[in-house]
């Protein structure tokens, strides 16, 4: 009689290309994002693929950004929280540079390579390869998506404004704690948003209004 296998099936790594541009843009964001204590699981970037999305997720305990990506190819279902530390040592660079005088924009890509507790990043034309420690999965990435209303139901309605205020804002709201207070008119959702902060180490009060827009439907 055949003895019951429970061997453990062989983990495959998960590799995948992404244009440099984009993954730079995106990381940068991320590690604004992290807590700044490094040893932590929300030191990290949680890289999660799952068919042709690949999903980065961070947060410092407050706030939470998570960022999907479109791939060309098609994914397994993996996830792995990658050192912020790490991630933040990994210089990208365009084709051009380091004594390249030609971009080949359409081939500037990293190969990015998932692994049970780690990760590569690979700049194959700048031939720069970086391995980025992983977090153990003994220690949980909190499950934000639980946490993630879905805003296509009541009572959320979309509104639009000018994200690029709100990094200016943030220049001059509370240096420690960098909290600022929205007040939004409950009766009317396209009324100004108002934003107040302020800096008690520079003595500065800071008022601001947001126009929100109506977006298409």
């Amino acid at each position: 009689m055949a003895k019951n296998s429970t061997k453990k099936a062989k983990f495959k790594p998960v590799e995948f290309e992404i244009k440099k541009s984009r993954f730079k843009k995106i990381i940068e964001n991320q590690l604004k994002t992290i807590l700044q204590e490094p040893g932590t699981v929300l030191n990290g970037v949680q890289f999660k693929t799952d068919g042709n999305i690949l999903t980065l997720a961070s947060t410092d305990g407050n706030t939470l950004l998570k960022s999907e990506i479109v791939l060309e190819t098609p994914q397994p279902k993996h996830e792995i929280v990658l050192s912020g530390l790490y991630l933040s040592k990994t210089k990208i660079f365009n084709s051009y540079e380091n004594g390249r005088k030609s971009s080949f924009s359409l081939f500037d890509t990293l190969v990015i390579t998932l692994y049970e507790d780690h990760a590569t990043i690979e700049d194959k034309l700048n031939k720069i390869k970086y391995n980025i420690p992983g977090f153990s999965s003994d220690v949980p990435f909190p499950k934000y998506d639980q946490l993630i209303p879905d805003i296509t139901k009541e009572p959320y309605t979309r509104i639009g404004f000018n994200t690029k205020f709100l990094e200016r804002f943030s220049n001059i709201s509370n240096g420690r704690t960098k909290e600022g207070v929205l007040s939004v008119n409950k009766n009317n959702s396209l009324a100004c948003f108002v934003i107040t902060a302020e800096n008690q180490e520079d003595f500065v009060k800071s008022t601001a209004l947001i126009m929100p827009r109506e977006l298409r439907k």
